[in-house]
């Protein structure tokens, strides 16, 4: 059914628009919003976020996990090139490891953890993205858990098409967000 206030067309079996207009009563509804967070003032309407604003999002959260890499790749090269004069030892296994698993702990709490509370990693924090629900509130961490490691590896299998997906949904959706219901929106700097 199409949206009196939005013109948004939104299944047949939908109790609300996404720009919060009730179908049942006839009436805007606003959404709860964590920490005081709104989606564009005062206005109910949101605004899905586009595929290079959230492939930039991707990108900044590949990014921070830099640090937390880069000993394991210097030191890696350094044995490979004969830099090191006698066989690796443990200390160079324990920082390889402590590097690797710093990096897994620190991915899945921005991803899962942080982005299932508030919406938000940190890559979609600096960009002003959300992830939420139909209601506007954060998936949660399982849901979170289902996108962005279930979903996101389903997306990826024939030839990303389900990355793809976004450009032609006309809710933006790549299929991950479709597994896990939710929708990435453009949010303002104080939501989370």
């Amino acid at each position: 059914m199409k949206c009196p206030k939005c013109g948004l067309t939104n299944p047949d079996i939908a109790q609300r628009c996404d720009c919060g207009y009730d179908f049942l009563s006839g009436q805007m509804k606003s959404s709860y919003l964590p920490s005081g967070g709104t989606l564009f003032g005062s206005d109910t309407k949101r605004e899905y976020a586009n595929v290079l604003t959230r492939f930039g999002a991707i990108l900044i959260d590949s990014l921070i996990l830099v640090p937390l890499l880069l000993p394991v790749h210097i030191l890696s090269t350094v044995v490979e090139n004969g830099g090191a004069t006698e066989e690796p030892s443990a200390a160079l296994g324990l920082v390889i490891l402590v590097s690797y698993l710093g990096a897994v702990v620190f991915g899945i709490w921005n991803t899962v953890f942080r982005m299932g509370r508030t919406g938000q990693s940190l890559g979609r924090k600096f960009l002003n993205i959300a992830v939420l629900d139909d209601d506007g509130n954060p998936i949660g961490p399982g849901r979170a858990f289902l996108r962005e490691f279930i979903g996101r590896f389903i997306s990826s299998l024939v030839c990303y098409l389900g990355y793809l997906n976004a450009f032609w949904d006309d809710r933006k959706q790549m299929w991950h967000d479709k597994m896990a219901n939710c929708y990435v929106y453009y949010v303002e700097d104080s939501f989370s």
